[in-house]
């Protein structure tokens, strides 16, 4: 059975089982967490992706939750506005006994952290590890350490499943993040450099630098390129995310007309059928989420075996 089918049932109220106090680890450092939270506001999508898998719904989540399945995972919780125009008056009237940012929102710990306990989950770079760790302590935070265990197993199981599929078909691989005309490119340290452990040969660059000699910051962690390097790097495999199609950006140009007057169609990787566009939702708003990176699985799974 796939994750995401557990939240179809009927959520039922957290019930409080562990009394002792215990430690988890966090992106500051280790914190104590009192006892098991009754009512948690979560200021994540992945997190409230982890929590769905767990069947655990929060009390609060931001509105207009993308994907779809998080939002009906967590239907009952009360709204406290989207994620980049949080009420935090609104927080506290759901007297939360835990607050969890984590990425974007973690930029709110301060302010959460007036209301009640705030932790931050926030996770960087290679996602997959940190997803399976993000869930052990969500786990343990919630009293559901057998369920977090239990989905450990079956997503190292799809992962073997799918580095099975992937042998004797492997080579160069690009992933690309299309936004809006613009084109830039998942490397080796990003979210999606586990992807690499499945056989393939990473295709990397040199990130881009500021005025000041810095790296440049683009979305996700990415680095910009260009029509010339994706010619230039003559991949067998490329993998596409379309960020104006996961935050619903509907006035965008496509990743397919981007990618189109980027001369995608010369490409090995197009001639051979092994351009593949991947749910974007999962990969770039729901970060670090497990159901998020079962689906991924699933779909490089099924691109592996055709």
């Amino acid at each position: 059975m796939r994750l995401s089918a557990l939240f179809l049932g009927i959520f039922t109220a957290f019930t409080v089982f562990n009394a002792a106090a215990f430690e988890v680890q966090t992106k500051k450092g280790a914190v104590e967490i009192k006892e098991t939270p009754k009512k948690a506001a979560v200021l994540d999508v992945g997190v409230l992706d982890n929590l769905a898998a767990l069947e655990v719904e929060a009390a609060a989540t931001p509105d207009k939750l993308r994907p779809d399945f998080v939002a009906s995972a967590h239907k009952n919780a009360k709204t406290f506005g989207s994620m980049r125009e949080i009420d935090f008056a609104k927080i506290a009237n759901v007297e939360p006994d835990l607050i969890i940012v984590s990425g974007r929102s973690a930029q709110n710990f301060d302010e959460a952290a007036k209301i009640a306990q705030t932790i931050d989950l926030s996770i960087e770079g290679d996602s997959f590890d940190a997803t399976l760790n993000r869930l052990a302590t969500l786990g343990k935070i919630f009293g559901k350490e057998d369920k977090a265990t239990e989905i450990t197993a079956h997503i190292n199981k799809l992962f073997d499943e799918t580095k099975t599929a992937a042998q004797g078909k492997t080579g160069k691989a690009l992933i690309i993040l299309a936004n809006d005309g613009k084109l830039s490119l998942f490397g080796k340290e990003s979210r999606l450099g586990w992807i690499e452990k499945l056989g393939f040969e990473l295709i990397d660059k040199e990130a881009d630098k500021t005025a000041d000699g810095k790296p440049a910051r683009n979305h996700g962690g990415t680095k910009s390129i260009d029509a010339e390097f994706i010619k230039n790097a003559d991949a067998d495999w490329i993998f596409v995310v379309d960020r104006a199609k996961a935050i619903g950006q509907k006035d965008a140009s496509s990743a397919e007309d981007t990618l189109a007057k980027a001369g995608i169609a010369e490409t090995k990787a197009a001639k051979n059928n092994r351009l593949i566009y991947l749910s974007p939702a999962e990969i770039y708003i729901d970060f670090g989420g497990i159901i998020a990176l079962e689906h991924t699985l699933n779909e490089l799974k099924e691109a592996f075996s055709k």
